[in-house]
């Protein structure tokens, strides 16, 4: 739960949670950054790297992000690792869905910030977010677009309709 003193930079309840379901195919096998979970809670520098067309997807199960002011959600990537030697040719596709299925492709904001929002994509929320590298260079212990955390900036939650009618 979200309480009044939270603070955005270590409470979880702004990132995507740890017990969001992740399905991935993180590509190169020298790849020392792996563990998809690593992209899940709050930034601590533990970071999944995509490689080589490398794709994830993460269900965000019962939070969701909504279209609000502004941008909606943000990616905290890792530029300067000492695996990382790749940082000039990182490129990265993102694609959000509510259900899962259909995705629609969004632009982050500028092309040197992974911040976008939902109005781009014309949703007005959303429950899943995939992420593919299109990396033209992909290389040392850390291929590909270099991911920490999931930033939630506009959050919801899924209300289960409990409506009862009689026709």
């Amino acid at each position: 739960d979200l309480k009044e003193n939270s603070n955005p930079a270590r409470d979880d309840d702004f990132y995507a949670s740890k017990d969001s379901d992740i399905e991935d195919d993180i590509g190169n096998s020298n790849n020392s950054h792996k563990r998809a979970e690593d992209i899940l809670g709050a930034p601590d520098n533990r970071f999944v790297s995509l490689g080589s067309d490398g794709e994830m997807t993460i269900n965000l199960g019962t939070k969701v992000i909504v279209n609000g002011s502004g941008d909606d959600f943000a990616l905290r990537t890792i530029d300067q690792s000492v695996d990382d030697t790749d940082q000039s040719g990182e490129d990265l596709k993102v694609s959000v869905s509510q259900d899962g299925t259909t995705f629609k492709t969004i632009n982050p904001r500028s092309t040197d910030e992974y911040r976008y929002d939902l109005s781009k994509a014309k949703m007005s929320w959303i429950r899943y977010i995939r992420l593919t590298d299109e990396s033209s260079s992909v290389k040392a212990k850390a291929p590909g677009v270099d991911i920490d955390a999931i930033c939630l900036l506009n959050i919801g939650v899924q209300l289960p309709n409990r409506v009862n009618m009689t026709i």
